[in-house]
């Protein structure tokens, strides 16, 4: 597992679950996981986990409603948030560049 997080406030990437399990509760904006067969890219979602030593996550179905918290190792579940269009167009430039 190799990864790279965008959240509203820094940057940061890890190798392993317990750098996932490290990264703060919530604010992610986007995610790249890093695979053998390519690059998985998570947005617009309401929580990023780990499921089975891959990434996942639950997608934003309405706005301003949260879907429900997955279960699971509570450390794993990281909270994801709305940023502006300018914002999100930034970041999902940078992460597509990088994967």
């Amino acid at each position: 597992m190799k990864f790279r997080a965008w959240y509203t406030d820094a940057v940061y990437d890890g190798s392993s679950a317990e750098d996932w399990k490290a990264l703060p509760a919530e604010g992610v904006v986007w995610v790249n996981e890093y695979r053998a067969t390519g690059v998985g890219r998570f947005n617009g979602g309401d929580w990023y986990y780990i499921d089975n030593g891959a990434l996942a996550y639950v997608p934003s179905r309405e706005w301003g409603k949260d879907e429900p918290k997955p279960t699971g190792c509570q450390d794993c579940i990281k909270r994801g948030v709305g940023v502006s269009d300018a914002e999100f167009a930034r970041v999902m430039a940078e992460a597509k560049a990088h994967g």
